[in-house]
């Protein structure tokens, strides 16, 4: 009898492992695969693990039984010479009967008062119990991304000539997420948009995927605080722009430290590397390079209000932007949110 069990618990051990293996190998395969497809864009915000499924989906329903998180932005100052404004809702549940998890999110966002974008998607995602090895998230997202753009260019020859259409996109990603104790990593597709300039030639807004990478660890130092190093990192293709300029396009690195009290306070600090001169990447429109400081606060572990910025000390204004003068700060972000611990 005791071997019967013993056999029968390898079975399934190796029957586990095997199938997360077959699976992350054909997530990966996919990815890679997927330079010709659209998908769903890269997280909006400094604080981008309020809405980790919406980039992530292998992520939905692995960190929380449930969350829901509305997050919103406001750039004053971009290379564009106007503002951006952001407004997103996130939710992510836990779904035992499913084996897994699923997720929403929404996205509204206004460039420089002439590009407006919606972004919806759904997520879902079946977790494999690794057992003492962790657990293990691959999901899928379907969803639709519009685009208006519309603004007035001067032509050489001094007349006026007014861009406006509009674009629609059904996106499609895989992604996956792994968790084990007080580590996480994840990677997954996400979207480039086109820079600019290009538009002028090609009303086709968005180019061949980019891939996104997320990793943290927590480490407890006390019975009541704990540090949390993480980085979230977008690796860009060589894409049409940049062929247009000759040139490679940068990482977006985000570097960030997160110091807990009592799961109650949180204080923490961000550098964002996306600009270097004669390179950028796309989120050099999004968000801003350089240092950021957060902070927030936990009301009975369910309820969750938090703020990033980027002080005026921490950046000058490059363009002249009267937006930029009228803004006691570079760059805001805020979120409330609800969220349950999940059940294991």
């Amino acid at each position: 009898m005791m071997v019967f069990l013993k056999l029968h618990f390898t079975n399934s051990f190796n029957f586990k492992l095997r199938l997360s293996s077959l699976t992350a190998t054909f997530l990966i395969v996919m990815m890679i695969l997927q330079v010709q497809v659209s998908a769903q864009e890269s997280s909006n915000y400094v604080m981008y693990r309020n809405g980790i499924h919406s980039y992530n989906p292998g992520a939905s329903g692995m960190f929380h039984k449930h969350k829901t998180s509305i997050n919103g932005k406001y750039f004053p100052n971009t290379s564009l010479g106007d503002d951006v404004k952001s407004v997103s809702v996130f939710v992510d549940q836990q779904v035992p009967v499913l084996k897994g998890g699923i997720g929403f999110s929404y996205t509204y966002d206004i460039w420089d008062d002439s590009r407006y974008n919606h972004n919806l998607g759904f997520s879902y995602a079946y977790h494999f119990d690794l057992g003492s090895a962790g657990k293990l998230g691959a999901g899928i997202n379907f969803g639709l991304i519009t685009c208006k753009f519309k603004r007035l260019f001067w032509t050489f020859d001094g007349g006026p000539f007014l861009y406006d259409t509009t674009t629609i996109n059904i996106v499609f990603t895989p992604g996956l997420a792994y968790k084990f104790k007080n580590f996480d990593f994840g990677i997954s597709i996400g979207l480039r948009n086109r820079d600019s300039f290009v538009l002028e030639k090609n009303m086709y807004f968005f180019n061949s995927p980019a891939i996104n990478i997320f990793t943290s660890y927590k480490i407890y130092t006390g019975p009541k605080f704990s540090l949390t190093p993480g980085v979230y990192a977008v690796f860009y293709p060589r894409t049409d722009s940049d062929r247009y300029r000759n040139e490679k396009m940068t990482t977006n690195y985000n570097f960030n430290l997160t110091a807990n009290f009592s799961e109650q306070f949180w204080i923490g600090a961000a550098y964002i590397r996306n600009f270097d001169w004669g390179h950028m990447s796309q989120s050099f429109f999004t968000y801003p390079d350089g240092f950021f400081v957060s902070s927030g606060i936990d009301i009975k572990e369910k309820y969750g209000i938090g703020l990033s910025l980027m002080p005026k000390i921490f950046k000058q204004d490059h363009y002249n932007n009267d937006s930029f003068r009228k803004a006691p700060f570079y760059y805001a972000e805020f979120v409330i949110s609800y969220k349950l611990k999940p059940e294991n």
